[in-house]
Parts: structure tokens; sequence; C-alpha cells
């Protein structure tokens, strides 16, 4: 019988209709028209597209058509790898500097703990994250524009779906896919606005746990590279890889380590979520960073240790080392406020200034 169905808890759709043409192409538009979906507000996922016909009475050209297809809502700030590709490689070739001719230091842009997906989650990526790329060039501007930048996404840029606390299925309001193409499009934003500004840019970004492939009681059902946060990153990377405005972006993507290191303006650095400190303070960063160095792991040589994961400002001398951990840019979360007491919450992220190789300024932006 023709009809159509439409189950909004799965997002998939069914149509069996009636058709006198001889053929019909079944494009998108079409298709959901039938169905009596809004294009505005449904996209067909790429490859879910079954078509079956079959004829009505032998002798005529009357056909029955079946169609069934897997649909997904859209979001405002979402778009698909094809359309976010297209859009990056359309952009002119041509860039400017707008860094100071004689600048030789170098600043960098830390964020951590977005967590996409979580209850709020548009209303903070509208109102604040899509503010960060104009947050971290007015400290910039402040900094007297260095003509190095390196932006640092220290992990948990997503929310996920499940099994990272108890509850979480109930409170998250976007799910995985859209969750990774919020991150993307974000990210790309910043590490866009930090490569029109600087001579030469360095992307650093480590995942965290709520980016982890997780199974039933929290264990992860792959290794540590299986990560949502990076993986947002790392398609940033592929769709901007043909394109001579980013030639002189430098990505530091890990396989499955979860300390990056680097060199920013002759200040090597450390960045890690800090899920492995096994507790939290100066004292247990510090004992972190004193094991690293004695089993000759890089982040020991490091002189600035950047981390994320407990969601507020940390700036600490450990002796003639710096950590600063970043605060959280998520939504807030009220059963933190009810256990600890604190309602009030300021999304942030930080900017660190690098002269002669030595740690300068911390912002928080």
């Amino acid at each position: 019988e023709p009809g159509h169905v439409l189950d909004h808890q799965s997002g998939v759709a069914t149509y069996t209709g009636l058709s006198t043409s001889a053929a019909i192409d079944p494009d998108e538009a079409t298709i959901l028209a039938e169905m009596k979906l809004d294009a505005s507000q449904w996209a067909i996922v790429p490859g879910t597209l079954s078509v079956r016909k079959w004829q009505q009475k032998a002798g005529t050209d009357e056909w029955c058509w079946y169609y069934r297809i897997t649909v997904e809502r859209r979001h405002e700030a979402a778009h698909g790898l094809d359309e976010f590709v297209t859009h990056i490689r359309s952009r002119k070739p041509s860039r400017r500097s707008r860094a100071a001719l004689s600048a030789s230091s170098a600043q960098i842009w830390a964020t951590s703990d977005w967590q996409i997906g979580k209850t709020g989650t548009i209303e903070t990526v509208l109102a604040e994250i899509a503010a960060l790329p104009d947050r971290f060039e007015q400290s910039w501007l402040d900094a007297d524009r260095p003509a190095e930048i390196a932006v640092v996404f220290a992990g948990d840029l997503v929310e996920n779906c499940d099994h990272h606390y108890p509850g979480q299925l109930y409170t998250v309001e976007l799910h995985e896919r859209d969750q990774r193409r919020i991150v993307r499009e974000a990210a790309f934003q910043i590490i866009d606005r930090a490569a029109t500004l600087a001579e030469k840019l360095t992307v650093i970004t480590v995942g965290g746990n709520h980016g982890e492939n997780r199974a039933t009681k929290g264990t992860m059902m792959t290794t540590p590279g299986d990560n949502k946060d990076v993986a947002a990153i790392e398609d940033v990377r592929w769709a901007t890889k043909d394109s001579r405005q980013y030639e002189h972006v430098e990505w530091l993507i890990p396989a499955d380590n979860l300390v990056v290191t680097a060199e920013i303006a002759e200040l090597r650095i450390a960045v890690t979520h800090g899920t492995q400190f096994r507790g939290q303070g100066p004292k247990v960063v510090a004992n972190w960073w004193d094991a690293q160095a004695g089993n000759h792991r890089p982040a020991g040589a490091a002189t600035l240790l950047i981390t994320g994961h407990y969601h507020h400002l940390a700036h600490h001398w450990l002796g003639p080392r710096t950590w600063v951990q970043c605060p959280a840019e998520d939504g807030g979360s009220e059963w933190f406020a009810e256990a600890a007491g604190t309602g009030a919450r300021r999304a942030a992220s930080v900017t660190i200034g690098v002269v002669d190789g030595k740690v300068g300024d911390v912002r928080l932006v």
C-alpha cells in the first residue's frame, strides 16, 4: 500500500508509492518530499538509500516503488564532511599574515573540555565557543601580535553518549556524529583565524576520556588512539591538506599517545588531558612530571605542561617548570554544583605567551 512511515526515535523513514513514470531519479529532495519530510529539517544519511521497484500489472507502464532511508535532523552548526571539505577547499589560497614584522615571540591558544552534546550544548556553542576565535585574537593583539601561534586542543571536546558516568545517556542532546561535526566546525574556525594571523602555526591535539570508544562499565573497546576528540581535528587536517592557505600549518596529531610534546619558539611544551594523573593538584602533577623525566619520557624534558580535565583554571610554578590547567568551555554541571557548592560558572580558555624560550603572560580569555 502506498504510504510513508517515520520513526522519530530511530530516524528511519520508509516510503512505498506508485508511479506511472518510466523512470524516477531518486534524488534526496524528491524522496524527502514524497515522505512528507522538510528538506531543511531532515537529511538522508549517505549510503542508506535503498530503492526497489516492481511492475504493478504485466503489460502496463505502472510501477510500484519502495524507498527505505535513514534520515537525521539537520542542525544549524552541523555540516556533513563533504560539505565541510568543499567549503574549505573553495576558499581563496592567498593568505596575509597580520603578525608584527619584528615579532620573535609566540602565543599558545589552549582550550579544553567543550563536551559538545551535553545538555545546553547548542546554546553554549552559539554563544561562547563560536566567539572563541575573536577572544583568542584579542589576546593575540594585546600581546603585540606574535608571529607564531600554537593552537592546543586538550581533550574532552565531545561529550560522547554513554558509559562515562551514570545517567549520561539521559542528559545528552546530540548523538555522536553531530557532536563530532560541531567540534570539527568550531575547531576549524579557530585554526583558520590563527592561520590568517600568524606566519607559523602549530596545531596540537590530545584525546580526553569523553572521546574514548567505550563499552559497558566504562571499559575501552579499542586503543587510546580511537578517540573522537582527535578524530575531529584530524578531519580538519585532511580537509585542508590541499589548500595553499594552510601550507604553514604543522599538525601534531597523535596515534595512540596520550601525551604530545612540541617546541614552540624554543620553549619545549607537553600537552595531555590529565586523566592519567590519578588525582589532582600541583603535588600530583609534579609527581607525574618527575616520573616522566625519571623514565626518560619526552614530557619529562618540557618546561611547560598544559592539561585539561578538571574544569577549572590552575597556574602553578613547579620549580623551573610551569603547569597550566585549562578551564572548561562546556555548559556546566548541575551535579557538580550540588556536590561542590559552586553554582556559578564561567566558560573560558587560556592564552600563554612565549618570550625568549620562556613562559610569559597567562591570560584567561
